[in-house]
């Protein structure tokens, strides 16, 4: 999400994701506010695919260049785009949802702000604990959805603090349901003035709470590296293990790399996506954003034999990783 602007349009009850990608958001910017009504031309229509899908609409709609908006009054599509998830319902998840999804919640504590070292680079995190009716969910905030947290706790509220989370990401690990906000796409309220919120405060207010009842503060707040926190949290395996696992998952091997495997090209052209595309009478087209291209990238693919001491495995490095490991970006190979 953070190379588009992702827009849930409605139409007769039902949303559609509508993206304006990084390269055209100078375009758009000033043309569109949310809340209002617009009459939109000359766009496309493709799959939604992908793991931050803003709806369950099968297709999503994509600003070209040439796409206009103009403003309409239309006074049967509803100003909000909420379609709020009952916890009972996430808390049946056993797996990370592709669907960003909205909710409502009593906010009952907060761990202490910590902070996340990823490349020289500090980010902000926090969790907050959310209730309804009797179930509880945790949802990590990075970053600036930090600041809108503090900001809040800190302006002397008078209300219990009931929390609404726009298009956040369902994450399943180990074992447990937790949400994250999903930078550039996730909006962040607390105490608003919506229909959907009084509605929570009539009949979700978990039982035995007061109007009066502070927020709790859990957790300490050192400093944790992403790698650190991923080395412990996520299952370690030995190649053998792995090649037996017929589970889909994520797991961490300690092995050495013990040679490059010359089997089929070792880059691919790349859109601007990320995907890749396929060479059609001297342009590309790439499936996923269903269209031609003729702006690509290339990209590593890298096929690699690796070992330990229980066997050996053939590994395959996408860009990222073989880029951090060469030091070099696939490009740069090119030059």
């Amino acid at each position: 999400m953070s190379s588009t602007k992702a827009y849930p349009a409605t139409t007769l009850g039902c949303k559609i994701q509508a993206t304006v990608r990084k390269t055209m958001i100078y375009k758009f910017k000033q043309l569109l506010s949310e809340g209002q009504v617009y009459v939109m031309k000359l766009f496309s229509v493709v799959p939604n695919q992908g793991s931050y899908r803003a709806t369950r609409h099968q297709f999503k709609l994509i600003f070209q260049f040439r796409t206009t908006v103009r403003d309409a009054i239309c006074d049967f599509i509803p100003k909000s785009a909420l379609t709020i998830s009952p916890f009972i319902e996430l808390l049946e998840t056993k797996e990370d949802s592709d669907f960003l999804v909205d909710m409502v919640g009593l906010l009952v504590s907060v761990s202490e702000e910590k902070e996340y070292d990823k490349d020289g680079k500090k980010m902000k995190m926090a969790v907050m604990e959310l209730a309804e009716n009797d179930h509880r969910i945790r949802c990590a905030l990075f970053g600036e959805y930090v600041d809108e947290l503090n900001r809040f706790l800190s302006s002397g509220y008078a209300e219990q603090p009931i929390v609404v989370l726009h298009l956040a990401k369902v994450k399943f690990f180990r074992g447990r349901v937790g949400l994250q906000n999903v930078m550039f796409a996730s909006k962040l309220g607390f105490n608003l003035d919506i229909p959907e919120v009084a509605a929570f405060r009539k009949s979700s207010i978990p039982h035995g709470v007061s109007a009066s009842q502070p927020i709790g503060i859990v957790g300490s707040g050192k400093n944790i590296g992403i790698e650190e926190d991923f080395m412990k949290l996520i299952p370690r395996c030995t190649v053998k293990s792995l090649d037996d696992n017929n589970r889909a998952g994520i797991f961490v091997v300690l092995a050495k790399i013990a040679e490059i495997v010359e089997d089929g090209p070792w880059w691919y052209s790349a859109c601007v996506c990320g995907r890749g595309v396929q060479a059609e009478s001297g342009i590309y087209f790439c499936q996923f954003c269903n269209i031609h291209v003729t702006n690509v990238t290339p990209r590593f693919r890298v096929k690699v034999l690796v070992e330990d001491s229980t066997g050996v495995s053939i590994f395959v490095l996408f860009d990222r990783e073989a880029s951090y490991l060469l030091n070099k970006t696939c490009a740069q190979l090119f030059e």
